[in-house]
């Protein structure tokens, strides 16, 4: 064996392992998510639809599960792929006949069109994380109309500037990735920048309006009662949980930027990994709520 015939194969074996911990890790993650998910519907479908917040959280929640479903569908359909590419061949086949083969055999069922559609669950989920977290700003500042119309325009930027992204790193567009490594990362996750920037933002106004609430009832000496106690603990949970995904999303977004061959992998296997974890934060809010709220009441 020649040895760039041994480089390419050693490549093809560790793309192959990280490709197989990646799904392994993702499908458990999705073992995890599915029950809570279920247990958020029931909640939502307890306290009812007539309700228009309750509504559209029963939504969100429709749609993380179908983006998660997705998204191991499409991962999963990859690695079915690997496996045609790799080992389905003709092994009399000498090296050079053999990879044909399999490019061939490859080509034959679209592959190419299973990764542009990789990148859209993950970025759905991320905006429907963020259309919460600015939700929740909104109402919030319910009587202050300016600060609800920026916070309208930008979730609405950040919407388009996350479709546009996934057009543009899906090759739907037509347009060239740069070859440049740091100009195409940032070409490619420029929307996680701005997704992270806004998430900032609302978390902080959330804070700011709380901090003037608090400083309004110190000045008015008012002592909460045991009924305000739980709201006012619900808000608290729901600043520290917004604090919480930032971070994340931060930690995520620096990975992404990273184009450190060392951690090429590991940024691939976050990738898959973190699509179905963005569901989990506006799941796990609405468990935590209901039984915060729950537990008062009893």
């Amino acid at each position: 064996m020649l040895f760039d015939e041994a480089d390419i194969l050693a490549e093809i074996g560790n793309v192959s392992r990280y490709s197989v911990i990646g799904t392994a890790v993702m499908c458990i993650e999705f073992g995890v998510y599915i029950p809570l998910a279920t247990i958020a519907l029931y909640i939502l479908w307890q306290k009812g639809l007539r309700k228009p917040p309750i509504l559209i959280m029963f939504i969100i929640q429709i749609i993380l599960i179908l983006n998660s479903i997705w998204e191991v569908v499409l991962v999963g359909g990859l690695s079915l792929l690997d496996a045609l590419f790799y080992v389905f061949v003709d092994p009399q086949l000498d090296f050079e006949q053999g990879l044909a083969a399999r490019l061939a055999a490859v080509e034959g069922v679209h592959r190419e069109r299973w990764f542009r559609m990789l990148g859209w669950p993950g970025s759905i989920n991320v905006l429907v994380g963020d259309s919460v977290v600015v939700w929740r700003a909104w109402a919030l500042w319910e009587h202050r109309p300016i600060v609800q119309w920026m916070l309208i325009i930008l979730g609405m930027c950040n919407g388009v500037l996350n479709i546009l992204d996934n057009l543009y790193s899906s090759g739907i567009g037509g347009v060239p990735v740069p070859s440049n490594i740091p100009l195409r990362m940032f070409s490619l996750n420029v929307f996680l920048i701005f997704s992270l920037a806004l998430n900032i933002i609302a978390t902080m106004l959330i804070v700011y309006k709380i901090w003037i609430l608090n400083t309004i009832r110190s000045k008015a000496t008012i002592q909460p009662t045991k009924h305000e106690s739980p709201h006012v603990n619900v808000v608290i949970f729901l600043v520290e949980s917004g604090v919480t995904f930032c971070i994340i999303q931060a930690i995520f977004c620096a990975i992404n930027f990273i184009s450190s061959p060392s951690l090429e992998a590991t940024s691939a296997i976050l990738s898959d990994v973190c699509t179905i974890a963005m569901g989990f934060y506006p799941t796990l809010v609405t468990i935590v709520v209901y039984f915060m709220l729950y537990r008062a009441v009893n």
